[in-house]
């Protein structure tokens, strides 16, 4: 398809008139794949947000925060206003920062993985950077 038709004259009109033809097609594949590909970007990007308002990162101060009353609605945050469940016993509710694993967290604050993942209904040890995480009560 790219030999030149031998049946023309090398600067014909018709010949010119070919090759816009083919520069105009080749400009609009492009566009439409661009177009295309952009589309495609914009829906993955808008996938991987997550609605969950828990999974949001927290607006940060300090990885520890100190406990709640019960029920005490907070000020609009992102995502808009949300509840942050009592903490029991004068335990701390502790957000999880990039890096943080169940274990690391229960020896710096001086309890048990287990109890940790017992305190919070955790199935597993995923945790989630900005997820908030009650601190178990102390025995006793």
């Amino acid at each position: 398809m790219s030999m030149p038709n031998p049946f023309l004259p090398a600067g014909s009109l018709m010949a010119e008139r070919q090759r816009r033809n083919r520069a105009q097609f080749k400009l609009a594949v492009y566009v439409v794949l661009t177009a295309h590909a952009m589309l495609v970007l914009g829906l993955l990007i808008a996938g991987c947000k997550s609605d969950d308002p828990a999974l949001s990162p927290p607006p940060a101060a300090s990885s520890i925060r100190p406990p709640d009353s019960g029920g005490l609605r907070l000020p609009a945050e992102a995502g808009g206003p949300r509840s942050i469940p009592p903490a029991d016993r004068g335990g701390l509710i502790y957000v999880v920062k990039s890096g943080d694993t169940v274990a690391h967290i229960a020896k710096a604050h001086g309890t048990t993985a287990q109890a940790l993942r017992t305190a919070n209904s955790l199935k597993n040890d995923r945790l989630v950077v900005g997820m908030r995480l009650r601190m178990p009560p102390m025995p006793g």
